[in-house]
């Protein structure tokens, strides 16, 4: 299975949190892991709070590129949803603005695309 570097958003901030980045080498068992309780400790601390996250983006990559997403503290410029909120108020964010419709997989495993912010 290849390497995947993933970003999970979640529905609303869990205190100053409103992304996770992480790696697998199976993404689909490591989302089940999410949505079951039993992946990062910050998801396990989404879930208990009753926030629901969705696969908000991938990319193909090893830890040493997860790292430097980690490092470079501003996922929300990485995250086509936050990007798609963003041009909906008519701001563009970090001069990025796209007009895509990611597909998403959300917390509770179902399929879906983000379109204006909201899943479908």
């Amino acid at each position: 299975m290849a390497d995947t570097v993933y970003l999970l958003h979640f529905e609303r901030p869990y205190k100053h949190a409103q992304h996770y980045i992480g790696y697998t080498s199976d993404l689909e068992s490591r989302l089940t892991q999410h949505r079951n309780g039993t992946g990062a400790r910050l998801i396990q601390v989404i879930n208990a709070a009753g926030i629901k996250f969705k696969l908000a983006r991938t990319w193909s990559g090893d830890r040493n590129f997860e790292r430097k997403l980690k490092n470079y503290k501003h996922s929300s410029k990485l995250c086509p949803i936050c990007r798609t909120k963003t041009a909906d108020h008519g701001g563009r964010e970090n001069g990025l603005q796209s007009n895509k419709t990611p597909a998403i997989a959300s917390s509770d495993g179902t399929m879906g695309s983000v379109i204006n912010g909201r899943s479908r």
